[in-house]
């Protein structure tokens, strides 16, 4: 099995790139999915989440809000790396036993594991390749306004909260420029995944 890490910055287009390795065939594993399951159905992260924001984080029904939570954490660095090291150990757990299941059906698998904080997390001992997806900020702006529903302020704190995409491709193998067209991007990702797919 070969594992590819697959990350970048808010609004970049990992989820596209994501989308073109499934189409070549890949198997695909978001951890931002991970992660909004844990906060809608598991009841210790709610429980840790609640007993250290309060109910403030809540909806009119209790349940935790993604949009409200994210103000919290992305305006505090501190408040972030709070909610890191109680969703981290959970997601991680689940990665590990989904890269398990995958394996056993298919040990010449290429996985690709869709991971904003692929770095910050720790996961690069999980990953056999680094991939970076990079975008121009403005068009980071521009597609984060309309796919989140976020304000320009909003996007630039989170683009600013996280590690700066410069930072980021010290450690890839491979820089995905997703600033032009879909063709584009689509035949960077061919490229790269027939040198993964050969030396797998």
């Amino acid at each position: 099995m070969k594992v590819i890490g697959l990350t970048g910055s808010i609004a970049t287009g990992k989820s596209t790139v994501s989308d073109f390795f499934r189409e070549l065939g890949a198997y695909a594993i978001d951890l931002d999915k991970i992660v909004h399951l844990l906060l809608k159905e598991d009841r210790y992260i709610y429980k840790a989440i609640t007993a250290h924001f309060g109910k403030k984080v809540l909806d009119k029904n209790g349940k935790i809000d993604r949009r409200k939570l994210s103000k919290k954490v992305f305006t505090n660095k501190k408040e972030l790396n709070a909610l890191c090291s109680l969703i981290h150990p959970l997601v991680i757990k689940i990665l590990k036993s989904e890269l398990s299941d995958i394996t056993t059906k298919n040990p010449n698998a290429i996985v690709v594991v869709d991971a904003p904080l692929l770095i910050e997390a720790g996961l690069l001992d999980l990953v056999d390749t680094v991939i970076v997806v990079r975008a121009e900020v403005s068009l980071q702006i521009k597609r984060g306004i309309k796919k989140f529903r976020l304000s320009r302020g909003d996007i630039a704190r989170r683009i600013s909260s996280q590690m700066p995409l410069k930072e980021k491709e010290r450690f890839a193998d491979f820089i995905i420029d997703n600033s032009f067209t879909k063709s584009n991007t689509r035949d960077q990702v061919k490229r790269i995944f027939d040198l993964v797919y050969i030396k797998s």
